[in-house]
């Protein structure tokens, strides 16, 4: 699935709530921009092709439940486990 089927997808999921998005260097992810308190999720080209399910409940979560200070997040695995980084 390309990244641009992939922002469409979630776009649907997630009712309006991304902005635009950009690639990241050598096709190793994308920025998602969103609306409301978090502004932007980078995420890792890897946590797209092997947990896209997941992901978007992530992204979900992150959305409805953002309250720190940043308004950045970070998506990527580690030991194969989708991780947050705020």
């Amino acid at each position: 699935m390309s990244y641009g089927m992939f922002i469409d997808d979630i776009a649907h999921r997630l009712k309006e709530q991304v902005l635009a998005y950009d690639s990241l260097p050598d096709c190793q992810g994308f920025i998602l921009y969103l609306r409301g308190r978090l502004k932007q999720v980078e995420i890792e080209a890897a946590a797209i092709y092997e947990h896209k399910e997941r992901l978007v409940s992530v992204l979900r979560d992150l959305i409805l439940e953002h309250t720190s200070g940043s308004a950045r997040a970070r998506i990527f695995l580690r030991d194969g486990r989708l991780t947050v980084e705020r």
